[in-house]
């Protein structure tokens, strides 16, 4: 960036050179700062004879220096500033956030500051800080504002003082705000005696001079009279936190024309004890879709062995005339059936502070999910044998025979695979599982209206249990394809009881708890022909 100009102030910036220029003090406003509401007039302030001594920092962290003033000069509108800002990341930073107005002010750092009568009357500049915002209303540099005036309480103190061997009475009254211990004004109402010289009473406004703010700010001692109605000050809390200020900054009467910022990582992230809510919701548990399309039974071997007649190979009867003719008879034959049961299993390695220090709700919650994702798991393993091809007949048909019947596409592709079962003399359709597209058009329909036209087709009545629960849909499925069948189709063999087993052993060497499941299944196909694949026709 070249210049970058900000409101109505005068600070600019030039990366090329790295000179931040500004208003630093402005003469004749009043601002709010850590040390209440007052003014600066024309060379109340000391500047350094040599500007290099005043560093340049960040919202007054006198460990974040950025840069050192090259020049100060006390013009008419107050002392303007120049800076070299250091080649570094935290000044390149700094330059980058006065380009974008984030950083749009300069603010004075002053030592050993006295007030009175809402005026400054002496203090030496010995820093700046480059700060958001301004507290003086036309300069682009001083304190960040305290915000709106708050209210005010006032205490007095009356207290003996000695000047050139002369007894006084002063009175002092100290404003403090509600809020905050910043300081407002001080009334010095010292009463001498009546034949006092003149220059015993301006010893006494010398010495009301050397009032500084920290004086000022200091709590009256207990039991000093007040004015009626009027609080005694600060609370300790209050006190404590000036004087936490004043030992950080090396003097309470300096000057930080902007307010050291209490950050969230530093106190609240701290302190702050966190809300424990556990287990966090992450969606419904998973019920299987397609297990309950077959019959079970329970798994007590690692092999099934079975049997099951040949396609047309079973026994038949046919009419018979008697007297002597031949039976009818026909070939029967059997073949064997085995299936090696398929197993499911997941193990981890937990470290055992979680048993050392238990916590039912994360076991719970970590079987739970383990379960959770062997009964999908198990489910998918079902839905792939049912479409495996040996394991049903598949059934081509003219999409625009739906047209024709007034039906949707989905009611008419599952009626044509039960008309298929039927008649084959297989039975009547139990269930379907519709491709995505299909099941969506299926979901889009009445399903009273598609139902009754199903049930209508094949003399079902409620008792059948060819429902809205009968009837999935699979992304797995091509288009437009519909998988009829009846529930004797095929038998999901799973252990009996509890399923999937679970196992814990404890790995002493590492420290470790080892924790798994393990499930076993066998699927058993007993007639391809009762499951039917509907398709469209070939183009």
């Amino acid at each position: 960036m070249t210049n970058v100009q900000i409101e109505a102030g005068t600070l600019t910036a030039s990366r090329q050179d790295r000179i931040v220029s500004g208003l630093l003090l402005p003469y004749g406003e009043v601002g709010r700062t850590n040390l209440g509401r007052f003014s600066v007039p024309p060379g109340a302030i000391t500047l350094p004879a040599d500007p290099s001594v005043v560093t340049l920092n960040v919202e007054h962290d006198r460990r974040s220096p950025v840069g050192r003033a090259t020049t100060l000069t006390a013009t008419d509108a107050g002392v303007v500033a120049s800076f070299r800002i250091a080649a570094t990341p935290e000044g390149d930073a700094y330059l980058s956030e006065v380009e974008s107005g984030r950083r749009r002010s300069l603010s004075a750092e002053v030592a050993g500051v006295v007030i009175r009568a809402g005026k400054a009357v002496s203090g030496k500049l010995f820093g700046a800080a480059g700060c958001a915002a301004g507290a003086f209303p036309s300069a682009t540099l001083m304190a960040s504002d305290v915000g709106e005036e708050d209210e005010h309480t006032e205490s007095v103190t009356t207290e003996q003082i000695t000047v050139d061997g002369t007894e006084y009475e002063r009175t002092t009254t100290v404003t403090y705000d509600t809020q905050t211990t910043a300081v407002g004004t001080t009334e010095d109402t010292t009463e001498q005696p009546a034949d006092a010289e003149q220059k015993e009473q301006d010893d006494v406004d010398d010495d009301k001079d050397l009032l500084t703010a920290t004086q000022v700010a200091r709590a009256p001692r207990s039991g000093a009279p007040r004015r009626a109605g009027a609080k005694l000050g600060p609370t300790g809390t209050e006190l404590y936190a000036s004087l936490a200020e004043a030992a950080r900054t090396g003097s309470s009467s300096d000057l930080l024309a902007a307010l050291n910022q209490v950050t969230q990582a530093n106190v609240f992230d701290v302190v702050n004890v966190p809300q424990y809510i556990g287990e966090l919701w992450n969606g419904v548990t998973y019920k299987q879709r397609y297990a309950p399309l077959l019959n079970h039974a329970d798994l007590t071997s690692a092999k099934i062995i079975g049997w099951r007649f040949k396609k047309d190979k079973k026994p038949t009867v046919g009419d018979y005339a008697g007297n002597g003719a031949e039976v009818p008879t026909g070939p029967v034959e059997t073949e064997l059936v085995e299936e090696t049961a398929a197993r499911l299993a997941g193990g981890w390695a937990v470290d055992r502070i979680h048993r050392d220090f238990p916590n039912p709700e994360f076991w719970n919650a970590f079987f739970r999910a383990a379960n959770e994702d062997y009964a999908r798991k198990l489910d998918a393993k079902v839905l792939a044998f049912l479409t495996a091809a040996a394991n049903h007949t598949t059934l081509s048909v003219d999409p625009a025979g739906a047209v024709a019947a007034g039906v949707s596409e989905a009611a008419y592709k599952i009626v044509k695979g039960g008309l298929q079962l039927v008649n084959t003399d297989r039975g009547t359709p139990d269930w379907a599982v519709l491709s995505a597209d299909l099941y969506e058009e299926f979901a889009f329909t009445r399903h009273d209206e598609q139902l009754a036209y199903i049930a209508a087709t094949f003399g079902l009545d409620s008792s059948s249990g060819f429902g809205a629960g009968s009837i999935q849909g699979s992304v797995s499925l091509p288009t437009g394809t519909a998988l009829v069948g009846i529930k004797g189709t095929g038998t999901l063999h799973e252990l009996g009881g509890a399923s999937p087993l679970r196992v814990s052993a404890e790995d002493i060497s590492h420290g470790n708890l080892e924790e798994a499941l393990f499930g076993y299944y066998g699927l058993i196909s007993h007639d391809s022909e009762s499951l039917i694949l509907v398709q469209d026709e070939a183009e």
